[in-house]
């Protein structure tokens, strides 16, 4: 169904301004270890400090091993992972078989594990290997229904979808922009938000299919994708039910044109772009694999190379791209693979550890600066 899915698996979801509240999830209930014990490990109780609010100390649970954040994983959050360890040599971290980066500092080994809505649920090991350690965990993924929407545009806008080779070249440039795998964090304390919200946003995760349109431009929730094929013709130019579709990455954020967007964290500017359905983009690089992006901005007012703070002016919102009215889309990406920015702001809240990091060995994306 998704001839663009595949050109565009990082490019992701251009966005539209749809009438919607914003899905609001509760992630406050989190905590804690998974279930599985540790292999092969003595280090004894130990607890990681936590900066901030005392009640939010509660929330890193020590298994005398490891802890792991959160309780209840789902799909399009984020596992984040702490080990104590005083070794100086890089750790080696697998996730469900496969070779994922982690980071050593002089508060232990952390890993982050992004679980995108394109991933399934299910049960996985995490595993964190060191010289003096090897411990497995089995963490449980739940499902999530990110519902979907059927999104009618003009002539105009349904001829950026159908760009396939300049979609698939955009998708390769962003590829190299969230290859890297800085091993200095750029940012500390909780995330902040880019914008203020004006009404509506539109959520993470949701799955967007998009058809041209004989009226204006708009949105039609979906209970299943089969209802895709029970629209007249009065409103769509075709009957085809193999429309172009793929998961917004990010959430849509109302905002007037020329509205301020500030940055959410410290970090560097990693690019500056103009992309077919993203529009005018910019990329921030927070270190340890976790980038921010902006898609459909009317100004950038950063260039590449600049370190931002949190709360710095990097922007103006705009409609370029696919967007049916100004706002701006923000986007959250962790070793490559888009998360819930709202999940990935409880996570940051709650993780420990700052400074320059020990280089990690990571054979998925290999382990570098930051540019």
């Amino acid at each position: 169904m998704r001839s663009i899915l595949m050109l565009a698996a990082v490019v992701l979801a251009a966005c539209d301004t749809v009438s919607r509240d914003a899905a609001r999830l509760d992630s406050s209930k989190t905590t804690s270890d998974s279930a599985a014990g540790a292999v092969g490990l003595d280090t004894g109780a130990a607890h990681y400090g936590v900066t901030g609010d005392s009640s939010k100390a509660r929330l890193l649970v020590d298994t005398g091993a490891v802890s792991v954040y959160p309780e209840k994983p789902v799909r399009g959050g984020v596992v984040v992972a702490l080990l104590r360890s005083d070794s100086s040599t890089a750790p080696r971290c697998t996730w469900r078989g496969k070779a994922t980066p982690c980071h050593a500092s002089d508060s232990g080994v952390r890993v982050f594990v992004p679980l995108s809505a394109d991933d399934s649920a299910g049960t996985f090991a995490l595993t964190i290997e060191t010289p003096n350690a090897r411990i497995t965990r089995q963490i449980v993924v739940a499902d999530r229904d990110f519902g979907r929407e059927l999104i009618l545009l003009s002539d105009s806008l349904y001829g950026l979808v159908k760009r396939r080779a300049d979609i698939a070249r955009d998708a390769r440039a962003v590829h190299q922009v969230l290859a890297g795998v800085g091993n200095e964090q750029r940012w500390t304390g909780r995330w902040r938000d880019p914008a203020r919200e004006r009404e509506k946003t539109s959520p993470y995760g949701i799955e967007r299919f998009y058809a041209p349109a004989l009226d204006s431009s708009r949105t039609i929730p979906l209970s299943t994708p089969k209802a895709l094929a029970g629209f007249g013709t009065d409103t769509l130019r075709n009957g085809n039910s193999e429309l172009p579709g793929w998961r917004h990455a990010g959430i849509d954020i109302a905002r007037f044109k020329g509205s301020i967007v500030t940055a959410p964290a410290g970090g560097l500017v990693a690019d500056i772009g103009e992309y077919t359905l993203m529009g005018r983009t910019v990329f921030i690089d927070h270190g340890l694999g976790v980038f921010s992006a902006f898609f459909h901005l009317d100004t950038a007012l950063v260039r590449r190379g600049d370190i931002v703070r949190a709360g710095q002016e990097i922007g103006r919102v705009g409609r370029s791209g696919l967007a049916t009215g100004p706002h701006l889309h923000y986007g959250v990406y962790v070793n490559g693979r888009d998360v819930d920015p709202a999940l990935w702001r409880d996570a940051v809240e709650w993780m420990t550890g700052r400074g320059r990091a020990i280089a990690s060995r990571d054979t998925t994306h290999g382990s570098k600066e930051s540019k």
